[in-house]
């Protein structure tokens, strides 16, 4: 996990912030209580366990307080992107079927223009020119297939 956010939405609040440094500083003068009485003539065993382990349960506090994320916002922050995506993916949509519709109605308007040129240029009694040009086709052609079976030779 990175430590920088990606974006603003994954940003700490100020409380977590605060908590993550207030704990990591209670940290801070537990190692150092522990390291006193270590140092100290008379050395107090449980004196020095018990502020070191508090000190490391200090640590995992802070981290937790900066590295933790609950799942309700998790889910939240999930349904906000999917509803982004969704909201993105409608728009786009929307904009290549008025581009398809634009484009049809502008090859439309041009045979239409086309043919009624066609006809204005046309003698009565004369075939238009379009009418000698064959357009070539699209459609597949389909044949049956025929697989030779071969019998298997009886033997004798």
């Amino acid at each position: 996990m990175s430590s920088v956010p990606a974006n603003d939405d994954e940003k700490l609040a100020p409380g977590r912030i605060v908590a993550t440094i207030t704990l990591a500083l209670l940290a801070l003068v537990c190692f150092g209580t522990s390291g006193t009485y270590v140092l100290s003539p008379d050395h107090h065993s449980v004196r020095i366990i018990g502020s070191f382990i508090l000190g490391v349960a200090f640590v995992i506090g802070a981290w937790f307080a900066l590295r933790y994320q609950s799942l309700a916002a998790e889910e939240a922050r999930e349904a906000e992107r999917s509803a982004a995506a969704l909201a993105v993916t409608e728009a786009a949509e929307e904009h290549v079927a008025r581009a398809a519709e634009a484009a049809v109605g502008a090859a439309v308007s041009a045979a239409t223009e086309g043919a009624a040129t066609e006809k204005a240029a046309t003698q009565p009694g004369e075939a238009p020119a379009s009418a000698a040009v064959e357009e070539p086709t699209t459609e597949a052609v389909e044949e049956p297939l025929s697989v030779a079976v071969e019998e298997p030779a009886a033997e004798a």
